[in-house]
């Protein structure tokens, strides 16, 4: 996860918001796109979670 936000700068541009500079362009484009993929990253761990939970359950159950 770490490497995704030094990937896309994602530090450096909350910062840059944070102190209220101007976004650069490609900002915007590279927010999303790490909204974007936190996103399939946290459906992909709840999926994992439940089939865990789902594996778990059917096994304690015999």
């Amino acid at each position: 996860m770490q490497q995704l936000l030094k990937d896309y700068g994602i530090n450096q541009i909350a910062r840059k918001l944070n102190t209220g500079d101007c976004p650069h362009r490609g900002d915007s484009a590279a927010l999303a796109h790490a909204e974007r993929t936190l996103h399939a990253v946290s459906t992909a761990i709840r999926h994992i979670a439940e089939a865990a939970n789902h594996a778990v359950t059917g096994q304690a159950s015999r």
